[in-house]
């Protein structure tokens, strides 16, 4: 009740008393494999296109699974990235959207091992 009464006279004091130096600064960036999912359209081409897109953006590929396609027009194929930073990823992943074959946003996440 105290600190709802402090808050209505106006006396509350700050709720970060400390600042923090001006050297420390937020980086959302990170190392880590990852996975990355991609539903597409099948056509010709998509597996050049993801590797020309990886190697733009310095992400070397582990592995590569497409199951078989049930659907051309609905299927998905995931990729394991060697390590890499998560700006790398978001940056290829950008692009990859933007193929015609790319139905969507292209899902990933860290692979936690070891």
């Amino acid at each position: 009740v105290s600190d709802v009464l402090q808050i209505v006279q106006g006396t509350c004091p700050p709720p970060f008393p400390k600042v923090p130096p001006s050297s420390l600064s937020f980086k959302n960036d990170y190392t880590s494999e990852f996975y990355i999912r991609v539903a597409y359209r099948d056509s010709v081409g998509i597996t050049r296109d993801v590797g020309e897109v990886c190697a733009k953006y310095g992400l070397s590929i582990n592995s590569m699974l497409q199951n078989p396609i049930k659907n051309r027009n609905d299927a998905q194929f995931v990729i394991v990235t060697e390590l890499c930073q998560l700006s790398q990823v978001k940056l290829a992943a950008a692009e990859i959207e933007g193929f015609d074959w790319c139905k969507g946003e292209t899902f990933f996440m860290p692979v936690l091992s070891k």
